[in-house]
């Protein structure tokens, strides 16, 4: 899912936003130790799930970028700068899968 990260946080911010609006509605129960950390037991809930969704979408993004990568080799020919052409598509390759997997870490 591209843009992973930024989703994942949309999804946090409005799950405690949410909650944070229910709160609101008794000012004493929002001020509560009760209610700080039903919070912060819901903020950790939701990175334990997102941590589960991240690790298969990077395990993807990994199949992906090797694909990406062997398409690539198999495109090259055999000249005497192949040492060099392997090695440029071994770092466009790494390069796209930093770029992109920067992307899945949410902030």
């Amino acid at each position: 899912v591209p843009e992973f990260g930024s989703l994942c946080d949309a999804s946090v911010s409005r799950a405690l936003r949410d909650f944070d609006a229910a709160a609101s509605k008794t000012k004493r129960f929002q001020k509560s130790p009760v209610a700080k950390r039903i919070r912060a037991d819901l903020l950790e809930n939701l990175h334990s799930e997102l941590s589960d969704v991240y690790d298969v979408q990077v395990s993807a993004l990994q199949a992906a970028a090797f694909d990406a990568f062997r398409a690539r080799l198999n495109k090259l020919r055999i000249t005497p700068n192949l040492a060099n052409d392997m090695n440029d598509a071994a770092k466009t390759s790494l390069d796209e899968f930093a770029t992109a997997a920067k992307k899945l870490r949410p902030s």
